[in-house]
């Protein structure tokens, strides 16, 4: 491609570059034309020959006449062409924990040797697990991959492997380029200088429940079911449903956060939760009064997120049969109060919960059970009276009362950090 100026034309033809006729050019005056071409990307010499005539009679022969004729040889450099020519997957879709890798295709098109080509690619940052293949350096940080400089032949390919440990959470994206460092020349095609890639991530959750519960009680006399649902992750869980099956047909059943008991069925449904993050804990509870005949309470927890294979045992728990206790004639009224020492509480600090359980009356009150529902995974200080933790479930369990007389109470502290 030739580009001139001042009105010259070049016929592609003759390869003449025609700048026109000057009308008069005054003794010892000059007139200056430029042009310009595109050098071919193999290189090698052109050679331009310049030519200038007159009507006017010339001094050709005496020696000081300057030369109508002046050729002149330019050197052009071959360049070369470096591209990223593509990046391969080894999977269109992975899970949390798989291995998984891009290979990143670095190639020089010629028709010139590279002396330095210039490698970089940039990945998702705060990845484990990543190794890169021809010395390639991964900043957690950045995401950015290093490479040394390398001499690149023309139609040589330098391939880079990256392998990676798959998140939580993905996409997985990658982007690679190539390009000339000191001593190149380039072809000026820039447009395939770059090339990426992606990999999915489908999210893997492992929902959990536990429920407990008192093994006996008196007919009518009230009962509380502690049920708990967790996600062991990696992935937060979407859609978590929580149902717990008790017998038909009871009465007074309370569930706790707007559960909804169904009469026909005995099931207590807990609203869907839209998503239960990985190591989140969600704790419930269903008070009601014990029926005249034994009973096994069962709880279950679904997800619309993929559980990985062989982690869905957890999904369903039962608890111990409760049983009828023999029945008397004697009335009692047992209660609890449950206080915090402080209800804001710097994280680190110390907190003592203050527990009452106590018997109205009239009557003295018979193996009285005493509980409490904490979250799960808790520092416990302390707990008096023998009460017992159970950092699963979450649930404090005090001895049983023997014997409570009318208007006697038990006071106990849990202190946790």
């Amino acid at each position: 491609k030739v580009i001139t100026d001042q009105g010259g034309t070049y016929n592609s033809g003759t390869q003449v570059i025609d700048f026109g006729t000057v009308a008069t050019l005054d003794s010892k005056a000059a007139s200056v034309f430029q042009f310009g071409y595109t050098a071919a990307n193999t290189g090698g010499t052109a050679n331009i020959t310049s030519n200038i005539g007159t009507t006017t009679a010339e001094d050709a022969n005496s020696g000081t006449g300057a030369p109508d004729q002046f050729p002149f040889a330019v050197t052009n450099n071959a360049t070369s062409d470096l591209a990223t020519t593509s990046v391969a997957v080894s999977a269109a879709t992975v899970v949390p924990g798989q291995q998984a890798s891009f290979t990143i295709n670095f190639t020089n098109y010629g028709p010139a040797d590279s002396p330095s080509a210039l490698r970089y690619a940039e990945l998702t940052p705060g990845l484990s697990g990543v190794t890169v293949t021809n010395d390639g350096v991964y900043d957690p940080a950045t995401g950015i991959i290093t490479y040394p400089s390398i001499a690149l032949a023309n139609g040589a390919t330098a391939p880079s492997v990256v392998t990676f440990t798959a998140p939580a959470v993905g996409p997985v994206n990658v982007s690679g380029s190539l390009s000339g460092g000191g001593g190149s020349a380039s072809s000026g095609i820039f447009g395939n200088n770059q090339a990426t890639g992606s990999i999915a991530v489908t999210p893997v959750a492992d929902v959990a429940t536990t429920i407990s519960g008192p093994t006996s009680a008196v007919a009518g006399n009230l009962v509380t079911f502690a049920l708990t649902t967790a996600n062991n992750g990696p992935s937060a869980a979407a859609s978590v449903g929580q149902t717990v099956q008790l017998p038909k047909n009871l009465s007074g059943v309370f569930p706790s956060n707007n559960g909804l008991y169904d009469a026909s069925t005995g099931v207590v449904t807990f609203p869907a939760l839209p998503a239960l993050a990985k190591g989140a804990v969600v704790n419930n509870t269903i008070s009601f009064p014990m029926p005249s005949t034994a009973f096994t309470a069962s709880a279950a927890v679904s997800t619309t997120t993929t559980e990985a294979t062989g982690t869905t045992a957890n999904n369903a728990a039962t608890a111990a049969t409760t049983n009828p206790a023999a029945t008397t004639t004697d009335q009692a009224n047992v209660y609890n109060t449950l206080l915090p020492s402080d209800r804001n509480v710097a994280p680190g600090a110390a907190v003592t919960f203050t527990v009452v359980t106590g018997n109205n009356g009239p009557n003295t009150a018979l193996n009285v059970a005493q509980q409490v529902v904490l979250p799960p995974g808790l520092s416990i200080s302390s707990i008096s009276g023998s009460g017992t933790y159970n950092a699963t479930t979450g649930l404090v369990t005090f001895p049983t009362i023997t014997s409570q007389a009318s208007g006697a109470s038990v006071t106990n502290t849990i202190v946790l950090t």
